[in-house]
């Protein structure tokens, strides 16, 4: 069941949506930030031109968990109003340690771009427009900073330390024990 019409409050203080088991906020006050998400052309299918492939665009709110980013949309009219990326989803490139890299351009606003594979579970949520077929490309662009987060840089920060805490608090949970190899006997 998919909820879609939640709201924030003004007090901050309650989210608009459900926590997972063990999942902890990195902070209380959302940015306003604008997406932009396309799919990624292989290779060999010609040239990888992100200006010929159709972008979806949605400006709303930015929520980073210990284990998942939350888009949440204002606007109502769009056809993708809720994005949810779990950490494992998100594609590490080449020659890179972070899956999430700062676009730093010449002329316009700085921005975050990654990576990420759409589950197959999700498909039903997100109708005919995200596809779980291809690895989709995401552009985080801050329009409006909040008290936790006052600019790209931060939320970079806020993002990176996120993935580490999941990362070392997630590659052994308490209920699975670290199995132990069998001893070798001559």
């Amino acid at each position: 069941m998919s909820i879609n019409g939640l709201t924030v409050e003004e007090d901050r203080r309650s989210l608009p949506f459900v926590p997972l088991e063990r999942e902890m906020i990195a902070y209380n006050a959302a940015p306003v930030v604008s997406i932009k998400v396309w799919p990624v052309l292989e290779a060999g299918a010609g040239r990888n031109d992100d200006n010929k492939v159709r972008k979806i665009g949605v400006k709303g709110r930015l929520f980073v968990t210990s284990q998942r980013l939350i888009f949440l949309s204002n606007e109502h009219t769009k056809p993708v109003q809720n994005l949810v990326i779990l950490f494992r989803q998100l594609t590490l490139p080449r020659h890179q340690d972070s899956p999430i890299t700062l676009v730093m351009p010449w002329f316009g606003a700085n921005s975050l771009k990654f990576e990420f594979r759409v589950l197959p579970e999700q498909i039903l949520n997100n109708g005919p427009l995200l596809d779980s077929s291809y690895t989709w490309r995401c552009e985080i662009t801050l329009e409006q900073r909040s008290s936790a987060v006052r600019d790209i840089f931060q939320l970079k920060d806020v993002i990176n330390s996120a993935l580490a805490s999941n990362a070392s608090s997630g590659s052994l949970s308490e209920h699975q024990e670290e199995e132990t190899l069998p001893e070798y006997a001559p």
